[in-house]
């Protein structure tokens, strides 16, 4: 991946920010901020910017589900029949505050593991037009300035599958600024995708399900 593209690097760090970066993309990612000033001065950027929104929510108390969940895993049968903390006294008290702590950050915040890439699509000047980050069950879309619209045509994006089968959609491509998340099909796997295209199509998108206008655009998916 080209960390040297800055469109790509701040779109990572926006979401590094915001939270959607997780597991090991963003172990990976943590290390870039060490070592790259650049991509340093990105998040700095964004966390300006967005953390003082968290000012604004009001506090929300947790379900009853949540509290019978944490009860569950402190309390089972037999620990009911035998007063364990009774025994312990203020240590046992202050333990199962710290550990009710731990299993409600354990409930709320799992870790998400799934596999999460990237693409950017550019034109032949090597402007980035789209940037995509990309799971098995969905795709983010934010669109860049340098995108040209038009006003009776859409951009379709197509998944090209590695066994060399007809090309299939994704959806199209927004021209104005603001991300959009694409929901893939079910057949869509990371695993099983050669790469993407770009094509110019009539309003609304393709009327036959394969592109009918020019391919501007093809890209590959770059792991995180």
């Amino acid at each position: 991946m080209n960390y040297d593209n800055q469109e790509l690097t701040e779109q990572l760090a926006r979401r590094y920010v915001i939270g959607l970066m997780r597991g090991s993309a963003r172990i990976r990612f943590r290390s870039l901020i060490q070592s790259s000033s650049s991509i340093n001065r990105q998040v700095i950027y964004w966390e300006g910017q967005l953390n003082h929104l968290t000012d604004r929510l009001q506090p929300v108390n947790p379900p009853a589900k949540l509290w019978n969940t944490i009860y569950g895993r402190l309390f089972s049968r037999n620990q009911r029949n035998f007063d364990l903390w009774h025994w312990l006294g203020p240590v046992g008290t202050a333990a199962a505050v710290v550990l009710a702590i731990f299993l409600v950050q354990q409930t709320v915040f799992t870790p998400d593991t799934a596999d999460s890439r990237v693409a950017v699509i550019q034109n032949e000047q090597q402007k980035s037009l789209w940037v995509l980050s990309i799971s098995d069950n969905s795709i983010e879309v934010v669109p860049q300035r340098t995108i040209e619209p038009y006003s009776d045509k859409d951009y379709q994006l197509w998944m090209l599958p590695a066994d060399g089968s007809n090309p299939v959609s994704l959806g199209l491509l927004p021209e104005q600024a603001g991300s959009i998340m694409l929901t893939p099909p079910d057949a869509f796997k990371l695993a099983q995708v050669n790469g993407l295209a770009v094509s110019l199509e009539p309003a609304g998108g393709s009327p036959t399900g394969l592109p009918t206008g020019p391919v501007l655009y093809t890209t590959d998916i770059a792991q995180l």
